[in-house]
């Protein structure tokens, strides 16, 4: 069955994860003219589970009510990570793959990493501190390989989710330099608007004015319970929300509710030696890169 055009997501918001996404994703769907799914990431070209649903799954699950917007994104991260099988799944289902948009937003790999690391302590999924996590990650990841690349997911992957110009290889193999809009999170965070318009010139719409979002301090769970609860998809607290307010007072009430859910925490400093480290071992990533955007990132080293 051949799939309906008319709802197939055009643009794509590839990564990477703990880069600002989420904010940019949020700041993105306040244009009229562009549709992103209440759930922002679908991970279905990715997520091998997903994927075997079929197209017309994807379509009907993610972008039902679609039709009549410009643009239709998908902003799933793990797409940059699991660009192999992600490209050639694009390839696959697209019968004009020059016709689509790819952004990604990029943050300084170390802190990146941190901050992945970070999120796995809030989610209850990382046991060990950082030091070791980065000492444990590729037996971790060569331990779990066929789990997590079944399912797309990007756990333990601390320096692998920041080796960026190995991760967005295939999809510049695929498709042209000038299909892609790159952005910097240094950028974004000091200026959130300029790097939006930025995205609306690359996907040739009219600027809109729209509100930032401010993230919150990083934080662990009052309760563990209420914690995972309120992150389900299918949390009735969170369908409430969505059923009867407009997007802004939904993102206010959820984060008035996971104040009270977290507690804030002050992170520990990276140990010195394992910044160095990490920095050495990301140094041919970042000179890449910098061929690839033809800038200097110097701060990165």
């Amino acid at each position: 069955m051949n799939p309906n055009n008319s709802k197939l997501p055009n643009t794509f918001l590839i990564g990477a994860a703990k880069s600002g996404t989420s904010s940019l994703a949020f700041m993105l769907k306040q244009h009229p003219q562009i549709f992103l799914p209440s759930n922002k990431e679908p991970h279905f070209f990715s997520d091998d589970k997903r994927y075997s649903k079929g197209i017309e799954w994807y379509l009907d699950s993610f972008f039902s009510g679609s039709e009549s917007f410009g643009i239709r994104l998908d902003a799933s991260n793990a797409y940059l990570v699991w660009s192999e099988k992600t490209v050639k799944r694009l390839l696959k289902i697209y019968e004009k793959p020059e016709k689509l948009k790819f952004i990604a937003l990029l943050r300084d790999p170390v802190a990146r990493a941190f901050s992945h690391f970070w999120m796995a302590k809030r989610l209850g999924r990382e046991p060990l501190d950082f030091e070791e996590a980065i000492r444990q990650e590729s037996a971790r990841l060569e331990l779990h390989d066929e789990e997590f690349r079944l399912s797309g997911e990007q756990k333990f992957g601390y320096f692998k989710g920041g080796a960026y110009a190995t991760n967005v290889s295939p999809f510049l193999q695929a498709f042209s330099r000038d299909q892609f809009r790159f952005l910097i999170f240094d950028d974004f965070k000091k200026n959130s608007i300029a790097s939006v318009n930025n995205v609306f010139e690359f996907l040739e719409i009219e600027k809109f004015k729209v509100e930032p979002l401010h993230k919150n301090p990083a934080s662990l769970p009052r309760s563990r319970i209420m914690y995972d609860y309120m992150k389900k998809k299918d949390a009735g607290t969170k369908n409430f929300i969505k059923r009867l307010f407009p997007l802004k007072m939904q993102k206010k009430l959820k984060e008035m509710i996971m104040k009270l859910v977290l507690r804030p925490i002050k992170k520990s400093a990276i140990p010195q030696q394992v910044e160095n480290e990490l920095r050495s071992r990301f140094a041919p990533e970042i000179r890449k890169l910098e061929k690839i955007l033809d800038r200097d990132l110097s701060d990165w080293y």
